[in-house]
């Protein structure tokens, strides 16, 4: 999530400040560059831009690199991902990953 805060401030000017970024962001980040990626192949291949249904097959069934790190769609349009749980230690106020 570092990563989106440099991209912020060397494309936009932008700082997001001492708090770190939003998981919503960075998920959004990912979802319009899968759509980008697929409207790209999209419009090279001949389609219009218009065509919804083409533009979500491209999204199925591919992996591509986003600022969170691999983004998985799987045949159904879901997207694969991993999970942690966290517990947060009452000493100190912070969160640390017991499984994945």
């Amino acid at each position: 999530m570092f990563q989106i805060k440099i991209l912020a401030k060397e494309s936009f000017n932008f700082t997001f400040g001492p708090d770190p970024v939003s998981t919503f962001v960075t998920a959004f980040y990912d979802a319009v560059l899968l759509y980008a990626y697929a409207l790209n192949e999209t419009l090279a291949n001949g389609y219009n831009g218009s065509i919804g249904e083409e533009i979500t097959r491209r999204m199925w069934n591919r992996t591509i690199q986003g600022i969170t790190g691999p983004v998985t769609i799987d045949a159904n349009g879901d997207r694969v991902t991993d999970y942690s749980l966290l517990d947060m230690d009452p000493e100190t106020g912070t969160f640390k990953v017991i499984s994945k």
